[in-house]
């Protein structure tokens, strides 16, 4: 009887140790996105955007903001409405999707577009570089740009 417990239990541990054991045949590396991505806990200001030789500033006392998760959140101040996005960074890749936003309405036209167009960037946002406390993100394929400051 003694002799057949063991055994049970020695079979119950193998199961397990087998159970548990990775798949030789699939190896992973897990990081985690703070320890390989340099954006991860930031916060950044909307300086402008547009294409670079014809950036456009926002209007005078509205504010865009953008802040990095640790893991791969976004969320920000999109002038009259707060948004959330998750995004992905790899080496100088930076994209953005699930961009989702409340829908009140701004007071005025131009307040209203500068809105809409920041969004529409972040969507089609492709690459980003950074360099110390200024953060520009390339979209529309390239041919625009957004101009970030670190706060």
């Amino acid at each position: 009887m003694y002799t057949l417990r063991r055994s049970k239990l020695a079979l119950l541990l193998i199961i397990a140790f087998v159970a548990c054991a990775p798949d030789s045949g699939h190896q992973t590396t897990q990081t985690t996105r703070s320890e390989s991505n340099e954006l991860a806990e930031t916060q950044w200001v909307l300086l402008s955007y547009g294409s670079p030789d014809a950036e456009i500033a926002l209007v005078e006392g509205n504010l865009i903001t953008l802040e990095f998760g640790a893991e791969g959140q976004v969320a920000g101040s999109s002038i009259c409405n707060s948004y959330v996005a998750e995004y992905d960074v790899h080496e100088d890749t930076l994209m953005f999707v699930n961009v989702t936003s409340a829908q009140i309405p701004c007071e005025g036209n131009t307040v209203t577009q500068q809105e809409a167009d920041y969004l529409q960037a972040l969507k089609s946002a492709s690459t980003f570089q950074l360099s110390g406390d200024t953060l520009i993100i390339a979209y529309n394929g390239g041919s625009a740009t957004l101009t970030l400051m670190r706060v």
